[in-house]
């Protein structure tokens, strides 16, 4: 995933719907597992979650940026 992608909040860890977001900023480190949730992610509505950073398994890819 990378800025610009829209994503949704994944359907395991959340309850209910979930609001569609876009990724707006992705950390990388060249340490592995240094960073834990990379991917800050600006929602449309509400967050679901009181976090604006998540990690790759949270989220569910809707469109890829080209």
């Amino acid at each position: 995933m990378k800025v610009g992608d829209l994503v949704r909040y994944s359907q395991e860890y959340a309850s209910g719907e979930t609001t569609v977001g876009i990724i707006v900023k992705v950390q990388v480190s060249t340490r592995k597992n240094d960073i834990h949730a990379p991917y800050r992610v600006r929602w449309s509505t509400s967050s679901p979650t009181i976090r604006s950073w998540y990690m790759e398994e949270e989220l569910e890819l809707l469109s890829g940026c080209s």
